[in-house]
């Protein structure tokens, strides 16, 4: 943009708020259009159900929620450099695969996110120290309550499952297809005119018109759909259920910037401080300590056989599994 190019990203906008928040500085001062991609906006259930949204019909939305379980095995990280990083990436499952089911809530609703809980954790992806699950409640200032839930080691990619509960009805979307209920009556909604798919099939179709949407701002000089303060957004609830699982505190929106100052945001979320504790091997006579330790080198490592929380929520001693291994 300081070489007055205008841009258009792929999600995320960035992998930090810092470096979104320096992307939208520069696209405001030197004028340029900046947009981030999220296609998914565009197909015409969204639309559907984002225009009967905006008209009542549901009445007040009081929760919400999303469904993700896909599956990503060891060889889609290792086919690359940048994917399963917390410097290139910004993070895993969330921030590639559940982004988008996300984005779609938040735009939908139409509100900003007052507050996020939040916890990340790696089940299945031993040899990496990003997150393959996560859950969250995050409350929006309009009210409405969003469960999430997504993973990506399930065996299979499954259809996302987005939900809406209004006080009138219920309507949400299964992968492409859109649905309302209301009390008995339930309708579905399909794509009809769907354009060109351009890469992999959950890509979707849609791709070609946020391009030609960008494009058009672009030639008549007009605002950006989903623009650089659009794409922040959607990161900042990402960057929030990391924050959250990393402190285990709620984090108030938009997250301070006292909080982003001590957070080095490309670093491990699950690491905390002091983390370093001792092994405990057994003998006959006791239990003694061996070794001083990082806490997350035991986890990734799956070396860990108990446990000790007996003096408050800092592990103070784990057993190992062998004595082989340390």
């Amino acid at each position: 943009m300081k070489h007055h190019i205008n841009v258009l990203t792929e999600k995320p906008i960035a992998i930090t708020l810092q470096d979104a928040d320096e992307m939208i500085r520069v696209s405001k001062k030197t004028g340029m259009k900046l947009g981030c991609i999220f296609q998914t906006r565009y197909n015409e259930t969204v639309q559907e159900l984002k225009v009967r949204y905006n008209n009542n019909e549901f009445g007040k939305v009081l929760t919400a929620r999303s469904y993700l379980s896909w599956y990503r095995p060891d060889s889609y990280y290792d086919s690359s450099d940048r994917k399963g990083t917390w410097e290139h990436e910004g993070g895993g499952m969330l921030i590639d695969q559940a982004i988008h089911s996300m984005d779609r809530v938040r735009y939908i609703l139409g509100s900003d996110v007052e507050w996020i809980e939040g916890s990340i954790h790696n089940h299945a992806h031993p040899s990496r120290d990003i997150e393959d699950a996560a859950e969250a409640c995050i409350k929006f200032k309009n009210g409405c309550y969003y469960n999430l839930y997504s993973c990506n080691y399930y065996g299979f990619d499954s259809p996302i499952n987005i939900e809406f509960c209004g006080e009138k009805g219920r309507f949400g979307l299964v992968q492409d297809m859109g649905y309302t209920w209301f009390g008995k009556e339930y309708k579905e909604y399909r794509e009809v005119n769907k354009t060109e798919t351009v890469g992999k099939d959950y890509w979707g179709t849609t791709h070609v018109m946020q391009i030609s949407d960008f494009y058009d701002s672009v030639i008549n000089d007009t605002l950006v759909s989903v623009d650089g303060l659009e794409g922040r957004k959607t990161l900042e609830m990402i960057k929030g259920i990391y924050l959250s699982s990393l402190t285990h505190k709620r984090m108030i929106i938009p997250v301070r910037r006292s909080r982003l100052s001590g957070y080095q945001e490309t670093s491990r979320p699950a690491k905390r401080e002091p983390h370093r504790f001792f092994i405990v091997r057994r003998s006959r006579q006791g239990c003694y300590p061996y070794r001083s330790v990082c806490y997350q080198c035991l986890l990734r490592q799956r070396w860990i056989q108990s446990i000790d929380f007996s003096h408050g929520d800092v592990p103070i001693r784990v057993e190992a599994l062998n004595r082989d291994l340390v």
